[in-house]
């Protein structure tokens, strides 16, 4: 499909393969990730290519694009099609299913992709999941779909954690947000840390610094728990391919930085982020389980929100989180409001919508089900066999 857009006459708009996705000329994906009203990492040139090589290969990713003019990119829609809903196409390790939108053309390209669900030239349901609810991104999705008499819903909501500065400096935010006893309890992991060797914070913002810490956190993550239950980026192929692919490729509009908390020569707390134009987020953590009386991820944290207020280099960090309940919550300061998004005919919403829910309510009789059969195999496996 390719073809103008009602009266949007610079506009035109691909429906995209995954091997037309992955054939997407550089300059123009960069400009739009750097340029995109809701920044989105999980959706820049780098992350999405490495899905498509690892993960994601072989699971039917296509995207709806938007051109101005037919050079600059201005709308990306990565997704794939489940039960004829348009589900925004991330994998385990995408936090964010908002569409790259250019902030200078994002009425125009909204509308762009409203009117073709509505035409019936694009699935008659979109899902995006992970969006902010109170963004300009969502307001401006829900404002042109009501214009044009689509149906919106919203399921699945929780709060993100994210960081800002208050204006009396780390003091003030030891204070109002972590409280006497939480600030004294973490400083006294600091001081016994300390007891044992020297403990400093590295972070590596280089590729090759990277790279190195890269392997490092990989290492770290497999020792522990996550390594023991299989679900450690090492554990499977595609998983580390992924990875190592998403987090050191250069130049795609967004960088990996990576926070280490040092004690000596060992590293003992590793955070994986991504930059977006003046937002950190904090995709993965893994901490020294060992070292698990000491807080080691905690401690790593307490220094970061130091470093946070003392270098400036962004103005917000987010946690990259999709569900509530996350341990940051307790040393962040703000939160915002998140959601999967639905929006398209009245009928095809209603059906996802109506699955999902459905879903959900199965979801913790699966997880009995599951439990209650990996307990009896391991009892029966505990058991000696009657013949010996």
């Amino acid at each position: 499909m390719e073809a103008s857009i009602g009266n949007l006459s610079n506009l035109k708009s691909r429906l995209l393969s995954a091997r037309e996705l992955d054939g997407i000329p550089a300059a123009p994906w960069d400009l739009l990730s750097a340029n995109a009203l809701m920044e989105n990492p999980f959706y820049a040139r780098a992350y999405v290519r490495s899905g498509l090589s690892t993960l994601d290969a072989g699971n039917r990713i296509s995207a709806f694009a938007v051109w101005f003019n037919e050079r600059k990119l201005v709308g990306l829609f990565p997704f794939r099609t489940f039960f004829g809903t348009a589900c925004g196409a991330h994998n385990i390790y995408q936090f964010s299913g908002a569409p790259l939108v250019h902030r200078e053309h994002a009425e125009d390209v909204v509308r762009a992709w409203l009117l073709e669900i509505g035409a019936g030239r694009l699935p008659g349901c979109w899902q995006l999941p992970d969006l902010q609810l109170d963004g300009r991104l969502h307001d401006l999705i829900c404002r042109v779909a009501r214009q044009l008499g689509l149906s919106l819903a919203v399921f699945n909501t929780y709060s993100r954690p994210q960081l800002t500065r208050l204006q009396g400096g780390f003091e003030a935010h030891l204070t109002e947000v972590l409280g006497k006893s939480r600030r004294k309890e973490l400083e006294r992991c600091i001081r016994r840390l300390r007891e044992k060797g020297e403990l400093r914070l590295e972070r590596a913002t280089k590729p090759d610094a990277v790279r190195s810490a890269l392997e490092a956190f990989l290492a770290l993550e497999n020792a522990g728990w996550k390594g023991k239950a299989g679900t450690a980026f090492l554990a499977h192929r595609d998983d580390a391919g992924f990875a190592r692919a998403a987090f050191t490729s250069d130049g795609n509009g967004c960088g990996t930085i990576i926070d280490t908390l040092l004690l000596g020569d060992h590293p003992i707390a590793i955070s994986v982020n991504i930059t977006s134009g003046s937002t950190l987020f904090t995709p993965k953590c893994t901490y020294s389980e060992p070292l698990r009386s000491f807080a080691p991820g905690l401690v790593l944290e307490y220094l970061v929100i130091q470093r946070f207020y003392s270098e400036g280099d962004f103005a917000r960090m987010d946690a990259a989180t999709t569900a509530d309940g996350h341990v940051i919550q307790g040393l962040w300061n703000e939160s915002v409001p998140m959601g999967t998004l639905y929006v398209g005919s009245a009928t095809e919403t209603a059906i996802a919508v109506g699955f999902a829910r459905a879903k959900a309510a199965l979801k913790p009789r699966a997880k009995w089900l599951r439990d209650y059969f990996r307990a009896r195999l391991a009892r029966r496996a505990g058991k000696p066999l009657l013949n010996g």
